[in-house]
């Protein structure tokens, strides 16, 4: 497992994820097991790691691997991709911008930091079940209003300086700790970053190299 200095920042599980990576909404369920096993010894953050971000910012259709990519997230991890979602698949144009999606989820969680794997799960919900935009507004006030959080500070995050801020720490400590590819989940203690197994990783494993680093 690799091993990087920074900052202490106590220890915790850190989720380096992307709203827009396939693998990364194959893996919630699976997270969400983990996050119940382990959340009484130690917290688990979220943060965005910017996939589609300046020139990959881009329209789907410039990456067609996608529907296959999708197929093997789905016998892998069992995920289903919904219609609306798949509508926009096959027409082309929609945008993938990471950034907006960042500034969305840090919106989000500085509400409720304690729920932040979920709140990502929402926004997850919303572009690969309903095919909505993760740079419109309104998606993050009706996840906002279903959460129980006030839904304009939410969406305000997608145009104010604090949103582009978080967004910017976010990439900056992905950078820092050798993430560039998602899902990448590593445990910080001691002011250090140990990477754990992600995907296709069993409940077990996990428990296990997460027992043998703590």
């Amino acid at each position: 497992m690799q091993t990087h200095s920074l900052p202490d920042l106590g220890t915790q599980v850190l989720y380096i994820a992307d709203a827009y990576c396939g693998w990364c909404w194959g893996f919630a369920p699976h997270l969400a097991e983990l996050e119940a096993v382990w959340h009484h010894r130690l917290p688990f953050r979220v943060i965005s790691g910017g996939l589609f971000v300046g020139e990959r910012s881009a329209p789907l259709k410039a990456y067609p691997h996608i529907p296959e990519a999708n197929e093997n997230i789905t016998k892998v991890t069992g995920a289903q991709f919904g219609r609306d979602y798949q509508a926009l698949l096959v027409e082309g144009t929609f945008r993938l911008d990471s950034f907006d999606a960042a500034r969305g989820l840090a919106g989000l969680r500085t509400q409720a930091p304690e729920r932040g794997l979920h709140l990502l799960h929402c926004m997850q919900q919303a572009f690969y079940l309903e095919g909505q935009s993760l740079s419109a507004p309104d998606t993050y006030r009706r996840i906002a209003e279903a959460e129980g959080l006030d839904a304009d500070r939410a969406a305000d995050y997608l145009v104010n300086d604090e949103g582009r801020q978080a967004a910017e720490a976010d990439f900056q400590l992905a950078r820092s700790l050798g993430a560039n590819t998602y899902p990448t989940l590593v445990l910080l203690k001691d002011g250090k970053a140990r990477r754990l197994p992600a995907t296709g990783t069993s409940l077990s494993a996990f428990n296990s190299a997460l027992d043998s680093l703590l």
